[in-house]
């Protein structure tokens, strides 16, 4: 898997513990006062959000002498999504804002959220990011990684992950699949984003979700469909700005 330039994905974040920096998940900017991530990350901080903080602009997680500096936020309100369920991993994505705005600068921005026209084909190359593991044995990563991953129709999709959960298990449309043998998030990238370009622009068509294994031949990782909740995404972020005093 290839090391990420320097600023090169300036929306992609990381959600720490505000104590000792523990790395929770990943996460991307999607609105200069909330991050996307997976609910699975989230859920069990929803007591204790002030437990939480986003860092912004991170590359390399073991220096800080770095040309652009990192940023830090303070969690100010997690939103999973109502719907959630924790045993499926179904509608997996929650919200968290930010304390304060993020300041857009050429290592920290926006990724735009994708319309259901966006064009999607079969082996389109995308590109997953993430500080997890290189491989299923390896340590987690402490530069930035980028995985070019080629999407997966959810038919072709659904019977490779049968060998694993059985005969019985259906993809819902709420998942996008991605990933070929080698490449593939892994753990510790759970919540971070999968991004495809259409035309110039950088477009989240998933968030890393679930898989079977990191990188295993004819098993694809399994990302929540961002497309899916444009509206919800919007709903959430439109009527927080209405009631801001």
């Amino acid at each position: 898997p290839g090391v990420a330039g320097a600023g090169e994905w300036p929306w992609h974040a990381a959600i720490l513990e505000k104590d000792n920096a523990v790395y929770v998940c990943g996460a991307s900017l999607i609105d200069e006062t909330w991050v996307l991530t997976a609910a699975h990350c989230v859920e069990k901080f929803l007591g204790s959000i002030q437990q939480l903080k986003v860092r912004l602009g991170e590359h390399d997680v073991s220096t800080t002498d770095e040309p652009t500096e990192h940023e830090e936020r303070g969690v100010a309100q997690v939103v999973v999504h109502p719907n959630f369920d924790n045993k499926t991993l179904m509608n997996d994505l929650a919200l968290v804002r930010l304390e304060k705005a993020a300041r857009r600068r050429s290592n920290i921005d926006i990724v735009c959220v994708p319309s259901d026209q966006l064009p999607l084909t079969r082996n389109k190359t995308c590109y997953v990011t993430g500080w997890g593991k290189q491989t299923e044995d390896s340590n987690h990563s402490v530069v930035l990684k980028e995985i070019p991953v080629p999407l997966w129709e959810n038919q072709a999709c659904e019977k490779a992950l049968r060998t694993s959960f059985g005969a019985r298990f259906t993809l819902p449309p709420t998942a996008v699949c991605a990933g070929a043998e080698g490449r593939d998030a892994c753990d510790g990238d759970g919540g971070g984003p999968l991004v495809c370009e259409d035309r110039g622009r950088w477009f989240q068509v998933g968030i890393v979700s679930f898989g079977v294994g990191c990188g295993r031949a004819d098993v694809p990782g399994v990302y929540t469909r961002v497309s899916f909740y444009q509206n919800w995404l919007h709903d959430v972020v439109i009527q927080n700005r209405r009631n801001k005093p």
